[in-house]
């Protein structure tokens, strides 16, 4: 920024570095400034024009580096996302058109399997006025993805907002994961979402196998280290893919011994922590409470539901366990534990109704996850699912329908094993 322009703005409304240069920076170093005067932290508010019930909150920091104006732009609950800004005099602009998949500026909620929406910040506006600061507005580009059962499209919205200092405390959620980091919208896949929630249909409280996850509303340096959980192997960054960290954001601890927890509450603590702005995060203990899924057994006879966790609705019906969820999302399900020793595969004799389709998840002491599932079938039949070297597994069992087919997903369940 020119020392003339410099000169006109003080006295002005000022943000981030632009006040630090009337306070007594040197037009050498404004000059040098990429972000020209504007480089500090932000508090973003976006809402499409049809209502505010999806509004979203970014936090931003602008930065020079390398002598380009960097942008960290994090949605709040996701990821933080590192973007060049392009600096013009109008205007500071945020394009999310390309890069890696993960992260990306793309939120979204999602209601089981087949309900979903999806919004990827594809161009972020904030214009300038006359003397270079901010004028409060902010403006947004956002792809739409969404579906509703056997219906789906993606398209394109303006959205608006406001920007102004970052004046908003951190907040920290702490519990089971709360969804998986979704990638820019497919026009060509709209019927699957990118991201989603961990754990349709599942309740609130964790499983033993669950990573006890802390999701921060902005980045908070130090997150991971900074915290402790009892029963826990302690807590990294949580890995978004193989080159991916969600650094400073997510964090995930691994329980230690399934045994010790279930039934019971796991204390975490986070202390020292504040945000980019220098905002500090309450210092607070959280009680994660823990289904207790039963012992590990060599198999589940399921002449009655003791043993396992059930949640919704799960009775017995005549001789077999009979597990209901209202469509999509619907909350009903069995998790339980299998010793499994010398194992290649668990076993799960069910029957569903007609449209249910059937999800189940082993999960093995290792940590490995061993995904399975199955259409509707009426007859009686087994969903195999394979493992390799794990002496004791989890597993949840979910039944999901569509709500355009039926109002109810339904399974009865034989038998659960391993061989």
């Amino acid at each position: 920024m020119h020392a003339s322009l410099l000169r006109s703005v003080c006295g002005a409304w000022l943000l981030g570095a632009a006040s630090l240069a009337c306070a007594g920076k040197t037009d050498e170093s404004s000059k040098s400034n990429a972000c020209d005067g504007l480089a500090g932290n932000y508090d973003i508010s976006l809402e499409p024009a049809t209502g505010s019930a999806d509004a979203t909150k970014l936090t931003l920091r602008l930065s020079s580096k390398s002598g380009a104006c960097v942008a960290r732009v994090t949605p709040a609950g996701y990821p933080a996302v590192e973007l060049e800004a392009a600096v013009g005099e109008n205007a500071i602009e945020l394009d999310d058109t390309t890069g890696p998949e993960l992260p990306t500026l793309t939120t979204g909620w999602y209601w089981g399997l087949h309900f979903f929406r999806e919004y990827h910040f594809r161009h972020v506006t904030l214009p300038r006025t006359s003397s270079g600061a901010f004028d409060g507005t902010a403006h947004a580009t956002v792809d739409v993805a969404w579906a509703e059962d056997d219906i789906c499209s993606v398209g394109e919205l303006e959205w608006s907002g406001s920007v102004g200092p970052d004046g908003t405390p951190p907040t920290l959620y702490v519990g089971p994961p709360l969804v998986y980091a979704p990638k820019r919208p497919d026009p060509g896949s709209c019927f699957s979402a990118s991201g989603g929630k961990v754990r349709p249909g599942m309740p609130e409280q964790a499983l033993p196998w669950d990573p006890v996850a802390l999701e921060a509303s902005e980045p908070l340096a130090g997150l991971a280290s900074a915290s402790t959980a009892a029963h826990t192997l302690g807590f990294s960054d949580a890995v978004l893919d193989e080159n991916t960290k969600a650094t400073d954001v997510w964090a995930w601890a691994t329980v230690s011994d399934w045994e010790s927890v279930r039934g019971k509450s796991i204390e975490v603590r986070s202390e020292g922590l504040v945000d980019a702005a220098g905002l500090a995060l309450t210092p607070t203990t959280y009680e994660v409470p823990v289904l207790d899924v039963g012992p590990a057994v060599s198999a589940h006879e399921l002449d009655s539901a003791d043993g396992l966790a059930t949640f919704g609705t799960v009775a017995m019906d005549g001789e077999f366990l009979r597990v209901e969820a209202n469509c999509n999302s619907g909350l009903g399900g069995i998790a339980g534990r299998l010793s499994t020793s010398g194992a290649s595969k668990v076993v799960f004799r069910v029957r569903t109704d007609v449209g249910t389709t059937l999800l189940v998840e082993v999960i093995g002491v290792s940590g490995t996850h061993y995904p399975g599932g199955a259409g509707y079938d009426e007859e009686w039949h087994t969903v195999e699912v394979p493992i390799s070297g794990e002496s004791e597994v989890g597993f949840t069992l979910v039944p999901n329908s569509m709500c355009h087919w039926t109002t109810h997903a339904t399974a009865w369940v034989d038998r659960i094993y391993s061989e």
